[in-house]
């Protein structure tokens, strides 16, 4: 996808994911923390608003699905 294009996805289930960012402008602290964030949630949702924090630190814009 371009840059600026607004995108996302559900998971439904267990699931795994692989993800190929070119260039490659996210540092190992975004996903260090990231992981970090959702780990804590344990078995329940993670927060949201951390997740949208910590991706607006690195310089993403979180996009909220459509209901």
């Amino acid at each position: 996808m371009p840059r600026g294009v607004v995108h996302g996805f559900g998971v439904q289930e267990a699931a795994s994911i692989v993800s190929i960012s070119t260039p490659g402008i996210f540092s190992p602290d975004f996903f260090r923390e990231m992981a970090d964030a959702l780990n804590a949630a344990g078995d329940g949702p993670p927060d949201r608003e951390l997740l949208m924090t910590i991706q607006k630190r690195h310089g993403l814009t979180p996009a909220l699905p459509e209901s």
